[in-house]
């Protein structure tokens, strides 16, 4: 297992958690913009919310950099693109075309920067990939009304 996060305290946990399983893993801080590994060297990445967090640009250079170091018919599993219709995105301010952040209140308030993305927009910043499946899972209340979207991606080299 290898990993890389921008977050000092979630390299912390999770190698505390491989510790406790005796699993090994080779986990550090960093930017997942420059991926350290060679061409060709996974067979599966995963991404647990960290698109999400960056510009549609910063999401572009990642895909690549991803793509380059997965195997031909490797995967990508790409976990919580936050959908467009989630109506706590309007507690941000908005940053860039699709991105926002400051959020005043709502599930956002301590994330930061987070982009909200749509079927479309989905399968344009994954144009290099063969798209396996995307799910979108949304979330109404008792009224009918959205509180939550979410987008989940797996593609193929």
């Amino acid at each position: 297992m290898s990993g890389k996060d921008f977050s000092d305290s979630a390299i912390k946990i999770a190698k505390k958690r491989f510790n406790q399983k005796k699993l090994k893993c080779t986990i550090k801080v960093g930017d997942i913009k420059k991926l350290e590994w060679t061409n060709n060297y996974f067979d599966y990445v995963i991404d647990r919310a960290v698109l999400t967090h960056h510009t549609n640009q910063e999401i572009s250079l990642i895909l690549d950099e991803i793509y380059r170091v997965l195997k031909k018919g490797g995967k990508i599993l790409s976990f919580d693109f936050f959908g467009n219709n989630i109506p706590d995105k309007n507690f941000g301010q908005k940053f860039k075309k699709n991105t926002f952040s400051n959020f005043k209140k709502g599930n956002f308030k301590f994330v930061g920067k987070t982009s909200f993305f749509n079927l479309s927009l989905l399968k344009k910043l994954f144009y290099k990939y063969k798209i396996l499946e995307i799910d979108r899972i949304i979330i109404k209340n008792i009224k009918n009304l959205t509180k939550f979207e979410t987008f989940n991606v797996i593609a193929k080299k």
